[in-house]
């Protein structure tokens, strides 16, 4: 599925430090950046990141995205650190979108922006100026563009050698998943500073067998908590973990595809 990034975890002291490094985008909604945001932070709603299809959320329109992303002067030099307010699952879908198009800088702030503002950092209502920049044309990598099409193709021609990861609440994976899909909920391997729970990602890493070489590809309602998590995997060493964007709902969406509504494999948190 091609090569993939391991975005940098970024500390408020780093950021406020080297704040000429990055590029520091808001993903909340605009009426929060209104209300108060970090300084040098410019507003890219989450909205911006995807495309309503029916129930499922799919990718933004590239060219639409490339548009607003050069309208705020982003570039492809400088590292871009991404935040919101929930609990890095809106970041962490931005940041695989921009992995998806081709940027490789990338960044996830450490805690979300309540947790940045309890921890007494800088706070700002004044909107950064800034000038457009010239973006190359940028596109989706389709290699990597997972479809309930090439889902289904795994699912049939199933072997064992790839993992399918459920990231939903346990109550969600019971009711209804993927052929073969174990279950990791997104809430077990997160931290609420650092992002990630390694020790926990590690356990479940361990108690279902996953290794360096194995193909894993993650999923959830909105391809957020499913990003998080892949990329939690990635920090555990897992580098060939990709996600499922348009998730369970896409899946859903075509009656062909099959539904298992019990258990395939005992559940880990990793606590």
């Amino acid at each position: 599925m091609g090569s993939t990034t391991k975005p940098e975890i970024v500390s408020p002291e780093r950021l406020l430090d080297k704040v000429d490094d990055y590029i520091l985008l808001d993903v909340r909604r605009f009426i929060e950046y209104k209300a108060g945001h970090i300084p040098n932070a410019l507003p890219c709603s989450f909205a911006h990141f995807i495309k309503i299809w029916g129930v499922a959320l799919l990718p933004a329109d590239s060219e639409e995205l490339a548009r607003i992303l050069s309208s705020l002067g982003v570039d492809m030099d400088r590292t871009i650190v991404v935040y919101d307010n929930f609990y890095g699952r809106h970041a962490a879908r931005a940041v695989y979108t921009l992995e998806l198009l081709g940027f490789s800088k990338l960044a996830l702030l450490d805690r979300t922006f309540s947790e940045y503002v309890a921890g007494g950092y800088p706070v700002t209502r004044e909107t950064p100026c800034y000038r457009p920049s010239n973006l190359p044309r940028l596109s989706y990598d389709e290699t990597r563009l997972l479809t309930r099409e090439r889902i289904a193709e795994l699912v049939l021609k199933w072997d064992g050698s790839a993992a399918i990861v459920d990231s939903r609440d346990s109550a969600d994976y019971m009711f209804g998943h993927i052929p073969h899909a174990i279950n990791i909920p997104w809430h077990a391997i997160y931290a609420s500073k650092g992002l990630f729970n390694l020790e926990a990602v590690r356990s479940s890493v361990e108690a279902n067998r996953l290794t360096r070489s194995t193909t894993v590809i993650c999923y959830c309602e909105e391809g957020t908590s499913s990003s998080l998590a892949m990329y939690a995997f990635r920090h555990a060493g897992l580098q060939n973990t990709h996600t499922y964007l348009a998730s369970y709902p896409d899946w859903v969406s075509s009656l062909q595809n099959p539904v298992e509504k019990h258990v395939k494999q005992s559940l880990s948190s990793g606590r």
